[in-house]
């Protein structure tokens, strides 16, 4: 459904933060262009304060070291290049009230158990510092371009020993709608990008997609270098290939974007979402991401370059740089639907395209309606609730599953390792199955948890040998792996767990969702309020029958951009950094469960 002139607003429970400033040039074309303005309202009771949380009856916003906030959050869907040019904000009288208790703190910890550093907070001036947080980009949904514009409301700021607070809250929002699209093809759907010598190898691929509807265009690396089909642009190679990317979509109609080549074979964009705690884990600091491919767009249209502040470090948020705190401005919001086959040789593309050929054409059976689940308690005896976070994540994404059947991999009370143990694990895969959900620890070739209140003890320990011994053939499942560096495909040892599922000649994964560096996830009862643990159960959230992986994941990335603070502060580092870091090893227009 075309969303030209047509203004959508969906009310949630979510929140999200300060309007975007807009930068770059290639801009949309506006010259045909109407000015709008709409009105939003919000109401609130008045607010209590329950077991140390402030409450009114809304969703609860969950911030590392900060007191738990309830809010509202509308989000409009506009047409894409729309200009948010005016934000204004009222607020009924504000009124206070005197507080004699301490509230509840939340904290989080990376998924190697670490916990993250408190950022020192102020409470003598308001937290949050606005009562109305805004944020507009540009993403895809159901292969549309669109802008997103969540407008989140507070009826609370809390400082130190006091809470302000409102019971009516109204935004009036002044935009630009464009009538004009910079989208004027309509020629190929699917977009390969590979190392030259390689496209050969894939045409079976093409073949096999475009028997299946799928227009597909191969194109190799020194073809986007050399500008053989369109003007090279571009400071560097990856620059150079996401804007052959946005010349694709724009002249080509391209959706879906595949990239064939592992780090070293294709270019892969660091972002400098800066966590120090990487440097302790054999990593570098700027992680790998795919997203920079997949974000094209501001939401007025412009290039979203990562590199705002043009000093080429991308994707800056709150890195130390002398007395200066450095951040460029980031969309963030996919454009395309985005997978990456790692391959490293030649190999490795016929064992993957023949397993995508083969899974796409025999649909499913019954093996696809099952669902391994493999979790534990994540964070051992840390006093903020009985909760063994893996499991609570898990089962959470098992209610959008509707049909599956659930085989739970789970600890047992009295002898932890008889139902969770990589024999258990491999037979379970080795069945067939639709989908695998890991939810605990990881590393780069490794995944384990912890039974229930013993941190001293791991179990599940699977590591990429055990991948060798699956025989599941193509009863091959879509899998996500919570948990840190599982997908950490610049590692040079080995290759990382989630691309050895999928380039497993034997059975393995069809596609694998996996973070490329450290994972954070909220401990106790806050585990699926944000970060690793929200991301995973919106993946699944994502499902419906006939959709792609990349669709669920594109979908999740937007959902938790639309409902969580995403703004260009110190406290909304992790949320950027989660949203960044899972990447999908797999093919973007995969049918899940066979075309």
């Amino acid at each position: 459904m075309k969303m030209q002139g047509i203004i959508f607003v969906v009310i949630l429970l979510a929140t999200s933060s300060g309007i975007t400033n807009y930068v770059g040039n290639d801009y949309a074309e506006n010259d045909d262009s109407s000015k709008e303005v709409i009105s939003l309202s919000f109401s609130f009771s008045n607010p209590t304060i329950e077991d140390g949380i402030i409450v009114d009856n809304t969703a609860s916003m969950v911030k590392n070291g900060r007191p738990i906030l309830p809010y509202k959050t509308m989000v409009l869907k506009l047409p894409f290049g729309t200009e948010i040019e005016e934000i204004k904000v009222h607020t009924s009288e504000v009124k206070k009230i005197y507080v004699d208790k301490t509230l509840h703190i939340p904290r989080a910890i990376a998924i190697v158990g670490d916990d993250i550093e408190s950022i020192d907070y102020n409470y003598t001036e308001p937290y949050p510092g606005n009562w109305v947080i805004c944020r507009a980009g540009a993403g895809i949904e159901g292969g549309e371009h669109v802008v997103f514009l969540s407008v989140h409301a507070f009826p609370v700021r809390y400082s130190m020993d006091e809470i302000e607070y409102v019971d009516k809250i109204t935004v009036d929002i002044g935009y630009t709608l464009s009538h004009k699209s910079i989208f004027k093809g309509d020629e190929y759907d699917l977009l390969i990008m590979c190392p030259d010598g390689w496209e050969n190898e894939l045409q079976t691929l093409k073949e096999h997609k475009e028997s299946h509807g799928i227009r597909t265009k191969i194109v190799t690396l020194n073809e986007i270098y050399n500008g053989e089909y369109f003007a090279v642009n571009g400071s560097d190679n990856a620059e150079k290939v996401k804007y052959f990317i946005k010349n694709a979509v724009e002249q080509w109609g391209v959706e879906y974007v595949l990239i064939v080549g592992g780090f070293g074979k294709f270019p892969m964009r660091k972002s400098w979402v800066y966590d120090e705690s990487e440097t302790r884990y054999w990593m570098d600091i700027p992680i790998p991401t795919d997203l920079y491919y997949a974000d094209i767009y501001f939401a007025n249209g412009s290039f979203s370059s990562w590199d705002t502040n043009y000093n080429s470090y991308y994707g800056e948020f709150a890195r130390e740089n002398g007395n200066e705190t450095l951040y460029d401005v980031i969309d963030a919001y996919p454009d395309v639907y985005i997978g990456r086959l790692a391959c490293e040789d030649i190999n490795e593309i016929r064992v993957v395209v023949d397993k995508i050929i083969n899974y796409e054409n025999n649909n499913g059976g019954r093996w696809f309606k099952r669902v391994v689940c493999i979790a534990g308690d994540t964070s051992p005896n840390d006093g903020y609730g009985d909760v063994d976070e893996g499991i609570e994540t898990v089962e959470k994404s098992l209610e959008y599953l509707e049909g599956f059947r659930a085989i739970k991999l789970y600890p047992s009370l009295l002898i932890p390792e008889l139902r969770l143990n990589p024999v258990t694990i491999t037979a379970a895969i080795s069945i067939g199955c639709g989908f695998v959900h890991f939810d605990g620890h990881g590393n780069m070739v490794a995944w384990s948890t912890h039974p229930h209140n013993n941190e001293d003890k791991w179990i599940g320990n699977y590591v990429t040998s055990m991948v060798d011994y699956l025989r599941n053939g193509y009863k091959l499942p879509v899998i996500r792996i919570g948990g840190c560096l599982c997908g950490a495909l610049d590692y040079e040892k080995e290759s990382c767990l989630a691309w050895t599922f999928i380039k497993h000649d034997k059975g393995g994964g069809m596609a694998c969702l996996a973070a490329t560096r450290l994972s954070y996830g909220y401990i106790g009862k806050y585990c699926d309020a944000g970060l690793e643990g929200y991301h995973g159960i919106l993946f699944f959230k994502a499902y419906e029958e006939g959709c792609t992986p990349a669709e669920m994941l594109a979908n999740a990335q937007i959902e938790y951009m639309n409902t969580i603070p995403m703004d260009f502060e110190k406290d909304y580092l992790y949320d950027f950094k989660t949203i960044e870091e899972f990447i999908l090893f797999g093919d973007p227009t995969l049918k899940i469960g066979g075309v």
